[in-house]
């Protein structure tokens, strides 16, 4: 998930799949308070490298513990049809389908505090609006944890947003982590303060969605 797009621009009906034209790939999508949004992870995959190959001013393409370049042989890979492509952030800036856009700071705000009940909780995280965003069930996440009691009506996915857990690619050691567990979804925002773009965070054990930065 993260490709957003005007519902007033919309070439089909949000709600109905699309196929990307650049690789055949089919998405999902999923109405939110008027703006259609991806409801599958992004999957294009125009090249693809090893945890040891990183730069952040180059785009670079990854699939979870796939230590290679053959585009060929990643995608059948089981990370790459579970959870899609890992983009470092040059990457995932031009990644999204055409006609659609990777969401802003100001976007990612927007759904959350839509699907907020109680608001904005403390340093930009909000409570059980993760729990709203993530798959139901642990087919791909370890545990299934969307609501802390705090929000009843919280519920596992409720959203339609469908996020899986693809982990990340930790370019300061150079390895794969945490599949099945977290998920980044970056923002087209970069923070004036010099850290990086902004992104969104959701973990197994979490019910909230938190913000961060980072290049």
């Amino acid at each position: 998930p993260g490709g957003i797009i005007d519902m007033d621009c919309t070439p089909f009906a949000c709600g109905e799949s699309f196929i990307d034209s650049r690789d055949d790939q089919s998405y999902n999508t999923v109405n939110i308070n008027n703006h259609c949004w991806l409801a599958n992870n992004l999957a294009y995959l125009p090249s693809v490298v090893s945890s040891d190959i990183i730069d952040d001013g180059i785009p670079y393409y990854y699939v979870f513990d796939y230590q290679g370049t053959d585009v060929v042989q990643a995608k059948p890979d089981s990370n790459y049809t579970n959870y899609g492509v890992l983009y470092n952030n040059p990457a995932a800036q031009t990644a999204c389908p055409s006609g659609w856009h990777l969401p802003t700071d100001t976007e990612w705000t927007a759904l959350t505090n839509y699907l907020s009940i109680d608001g904005q909780g403390g340093s930009g995280n909000f409570p059980d609006i993760g729990g709203k965003l993530k798959e139901a069930g642990t087919n791909h996440w370890e545990t299934e944890f969307c609501d802390d009691g705090e929000s009843p009506s919280a519920v596992c996915n409720s959203s339609g947003f469908t996020s899986r857990p693809g982990g990340y690619m930790d370019s300061s050691i150079n390895t794969f982590r945490y599949s099945g567990v977290v998920t980044y979804l970056w923002s087209a925002t970069e923070n004036t303060s010099g850290n990086g773009y902004w992104f969104r965070f959701l973990y197994s054990t979490g019910s909230n969605i938190i913000r961060g930065s980072n290049g």
